[in-house]
């Protein structure tokens, strides 16, 4: 049985569940890529492309 603070994940309001639903599912305006990477929200903590994340084997260092 859902209670009043189960909420849907289809129309995103509370007291059903989502198979019960006859609701339509809403416009949620989010970010591109783009603009994430363009602001930086999209870059990982560590500063992004500066230093690998992996150590490098010595058979593929360029000679």
């Amino acid at each position: 049985r859902a209670t009043s603070s189960t909420r849907c994940q289809k129309c995103l309001k509370t007291g059903h569940f989502t198979y019960e639903c006859t609701g339509s599912r809403p416009y949620v305006a989010r970010p591109s890529r783009t603009k994430q990477l363009r602001t930086g929200a999209g870059l990982p903590a560590g500063g992004g492309r500066d230093q690998p994340s992996v150590e490098l084997p010595d058979e593929f260092r360029s000679r």
